[in-house]
């Protein structure tokens, strides 16, 4: 887990890889509340933002950030994933960056 600390994850197939240590951030938006996600890389490279799919989080990214070290990544956990607050329940789904709340 991206959060947890360690150099080293053993991953579903028995591999060991190498994942770099993200910082964690947050953002507080007007429609969908505080927003929780992880930077890995080179502060100073061109940015990246990682999009995790349905049901998934931002730990999707951490075996990656290896291989993208000459990057800098923010990946995001969207409203309702991972350490990010859900959405009001009348809330749209499926626009969420651009919908206001209803």
């Amino acid at each position: 887990m991206v959060y947890s600390g360690k150099a080293v994850h053993n991953n579903k197939f028995g591999v060991i890889c190498q994942i770099m240590i993200g910082e964690p951030f947050s953002v507080e938006t007007p429609s969908a509340g505080k927003i929780h996600g992880v930077r890995w890389g080179n502060p100073n490279a061109p940015a990246v933002l990682g999009l995790h799919g349905w049901l998934d989080n931002v730990a999707t990214f951490a075996p990656l950030s290896p291989l993208l070290a000459d990057l800098q990544i923010f990946a995001i956990d969207l409203p309702g994933h991972g350490l990010s607050e859900h959405r009001p329940s009348a809330s749209d789904t499926i626009c969420w960056i651009t919908c206001p709340p209803r």
